[in-house]
């Protein structure tokens, strides 16, 4: 009787349940068959996996450092009971024993020691009495300084918890542990009991969760008598073989020489694919019998192979490896590490691509078992803290679609900080969520810009495009460049844009607020403002103006000084219809009492502050900060506008040295030109970082508001005080890293008396 491989069983599957079991297997679903791993007689101690083994090592290589933390947010929606929600806490402490594990030397030899007893503290850090802006950069901070703080593995614990109330009824709970006691899975596993446990002890009833039959220290001593013998050497030698001559490094083109030493500063920029290419990357898996990883692993590489010229692309990729079943219940570092090589020799299509790309990944799972921490100690490469060895990037593929409508009290959110390392020169991650597939790629600073990541991700959706429409072209002509990549090498930067979507620049503004909401718009001092909640309180200050009258031509005069407020107050007037006129506070009344007349302006914006100093006039007076719960109230979508590109944006009034000021009328077209110009001739990182030291009442101002607004920059509003202290504004633009400033000749000389 013959017996099948892996390989042979998976191809007499049908292609829908090969797909399935492929998944499964990559996700470490599909529990073996086989004997169960037994429990360990009762001991203190017990050996390390080899993939603890390795960040043991890495540790002591260079300890005090954060770079294998954990760090995951969940949000509570409830009245919280902090007793229940610590006493789920501690029973899943008590359950794991890998929770209380701290790792030692001991005749020699590493072990990891489990602590009979360990049990949390929470305390709840009060975040709901500040603005919503505020309480966002407060979270971020709070949390990206813990996901930062080192372990001490010798010491432990290896576990901590953070809890920020945010509302009254909403709380973030964010722990933070060293990657050596758990991986990805074990957040998931963390999760369902915290969630099934605090709904028990809410509700005075006991736990629902049964024993564990097993400890992650049974599952190291397991695998280290598994992994010997004929079994280990199967897997080593299809591994060396595999990949014999592989080529050491990719050779990206990076912005930055690669450093001898290890650089981890890190960066992430997101894009969502277009639902229609998500729609049609799966219905091309299916039609070539392949799973949706394969498809989107291949144009990965793809990516690789045409940024390089390399034709053997070398990626890592992680599975979860739990290949029984009774590691699936259990949290601890089971996931590891795949190799995954692909030949690009030969002018293959895309479906040729495809295909290799199945059935290397199918061997690969076949030889699942090998530690990726063994491998490395066997084919023993070139070691060097500049770059990791066998592969420099990992490939990701996770699912967040929706499996229930049932509200969870308990639920996994995307975390809202970064942990500021990165462990790959790019770790690209595909995440298949209920609006389409969103590509995520984290890229080491210290070797690339900003930029080239962003025209990257557009380079990896053109050739998906590109292959999906030709799927049996060779790989080596598919399209590579975005629409506007291509307009800018056939044209230049120098390419006078028509309107590209919208006639005017607050209906630019707000497709921007739309793409990034949670970006920074603006700062001033310790105030944040995102695109978001700008765009929103523009839009309520909008529809109150309207009901003042305000529309096309009618004039709406703004009287602040720099700050959040005298931005909102701008935008609020052009989404209203309106045009508005800057009015500065240290102008003399008499001036500006004449500009109010000569304009006609129906409502003036200002302060309470500043109105006791304005002169008497005709316009209705609204201030933004006392009247500001009245505009509260209004809606936050966006209102309905009139004005067209040939309506006033804004009237400007000359100096006066000669006589009388004269105000000059600016139509929207010409501003919307005047952006658009500006944008593209500063060629600037997206995105950018701006500063604004003039004041609004001056055309000079608009070249930093419109261009950061329209852009997806940052805008700093530097105040008066500020912008004349020459030190503390250095000091400024140090800590900010300010990529854009315009200021006039005789303001920049005073600052370098």
């Amino acid at each position: 009787m013959s017996t099948l491989s892996r390989e042979d069983r998976l191809r007499k599957l049908s292609p829908a349940k090969r797909a399935l079991l492929l998944e499964k297997i990559r996700h470490g679903a599909a529990s073996r068959q086989g004997s169960s791993i037994p429990r360990r007689a009762a001991q203190e101690t017990a050996p390390l996996s080899f993939a603890q083994q390795r960040l043991w090592f890495l540790d002591q290589l260079e300890p005090g450092k954060s770079y294998y933390n954990l760090s995951f947010a969940l949000k509570l929606d409830c009245l919280l009971d902090l007793p229940a929600l610590e006493a789920s806490v501690n029973e899943i402490i008590r359950r794991h024993e890998i929770l209380r594990a701290r790792f030692t030397t001991k005749a020699g030899e590493v072990v990891q020691v489990i602590d009979p007893k360990l049990k949390l503290r929470l305390s709840v850090t009060d975040l709901s009495k500040l603005s919503e802006p505020e309480r966002k950069l407060q979270i971020r901070e709070l949390a990206g300084a813990e996901a930062q703080k080192p372990f001490n593995l010798s010491a432990g614990p290896l576990l901590r918890l953070l809890l920020l109330q945010t509302t009254e009824r909403e709380y973030l709970l964010l722990p933070t542990l060293h990657h050596i006691i758990c991986d990805g899975w074990s957040t998931r596993v963390f999760t369902d009991e915290l969630r099934a446990l605090y709904e028990a002890f809410s509700s005075g009833r006991s736990s629902p969760l049964a024993e564990l039959p097993i400890q992650y220290a049974d599952y190291t001593l397991w695998q280290r008598e598994r992994l010997q013998g004929e079994f280990l050497q199967q897997q080593i030698s299809y591994w060396k073989h595999q990949l014999r001559d592989a080529p050491p490094v990719l050779e990206l083109p990076t912005d930055f020489p690669r450093s001898t030493e290890r650089q981890v500063r890190s960066g992430s920029h997101v894009i969502t694919l277009p639902r229609s290419l998500s729609d049609s990357l799966k219905h091309f898996s299916r039609q070539e019998d392949v799973t949706l990883f394969m498809t989107l692993l291949a144009g990965f590489e793809l990516l690789l192979s045409r940024y390089s010229r390399q034709q053997d692309i070398v990626v890592g990729s992680s599975i979860a490896n739990r290949t029984r079943a009774e590691m699936e219940q259990l949290i601890g570092f089971f996931v590891n590490t795949l190799v995954l090589r692909t030949d690009f020799s030969g002018q293959p299509s895309f479906r040729e691509l495809v295909q290799r790309v199945k059935r290397m990944a199918m061997e690969a799972y076949a030889h699942q078992d090998l530690p990726f921490e063994k491998l490395v100690e066997e084919l023993q490469p070139e070691r060097s803290l500049g770059h990791t060895p066998l592969f420099q990037v990992m490939f990701a593929l996770q699912n967040q679609t929706s499996l229930s409508t049932k509200p969870a009290t308990i639920k996994i959110v995307p975390p809202d900080f970064d942990s500021g390392a990165a462990k790959f020169d790019l770790t690209f991650v595909m995440i298949d969520t209920d609006q389409g597939l969103r590509a995520r790629m984290e890229y080491n600073a210290a070797l690339f810009q900003a930029e080239t990541i962003q025209k990257m991700l557009e380079s990896f959706q053109a050739l998906l495009e590109s292959a999906i429409s030709d799927g049996d072209r060779s790989v080596h002509s598919l399209r590579m460049l975005s629409p506007a990549e291509r307009r800018r090498l056939l044209f230049g930067n120098n390419l006078r844009r028509e309107h590209t979507s919208q006639p005017c620049v607050h209906q630019d503004f707000a497709e921007q607020a739309k793409q990034t909401p949670d970006r920074p718009a603006l700062v001033f001092e310790k105030q944040v403002l995102p695109f978001d909640e700008l765009n929103r309180r523009a839009n309520r200050l909008a529809h109150h103006l309207q009901r003042l009258g305000v529309g096309p031509e009618v004039i709406v005069g703004l009287c602040c000084e720099r700050s959040l407020e005298s931005v909102v107050g701008m935008l609020g007037i052009l989404k209203a219809g309106g045009a508005y006129l800057p009015l500065d506070p240290a102008t003399p009344a008499e001036r500006l009492s004449f500009m109010l007349a000569n304009t006609r302006a129906r409502v003036l914006l200002t302060s309470s502050e500043i109105l006791t100093g304005l002169p008497a006039s005709e316009a209705t007076v609204l201030c933004l900060d006392t009247d500001w719960n009245r505009i509260a109230s209004e809606s936050s979508e966006e209102p309905v506008n009139r004005a067209s590109e040939e309506n006033l944006a804004y009237v400007i009034f000359t100096s006066g040295s000669t006589g009388r000021p004269k105000g000059v009328a600016i139509e929207h077209r010409q501003l919307q030109n005047y952006v658009h110009s500006v944008v593209e001739k500063l060629d600037l990182p997206f995105p950018a970082s701006y500063a604004l030291v003039s004041t609004l009442a001056a055309d000079l101002g608009h070249t930093m508001l419109f261009p950061s607004l329209c852009g997806g920059g940052t805008l700093h509003l530097v105040s008066r005080d500020l912008a004349t202290d020459s030190e503390e504004l250095a000091n400024y633009f140090q800590e900010h890293e300010i990529d854009c400033l315009k200021i006039v000749p005789s303001h920049l000389a005073t600052l370098m008396m």
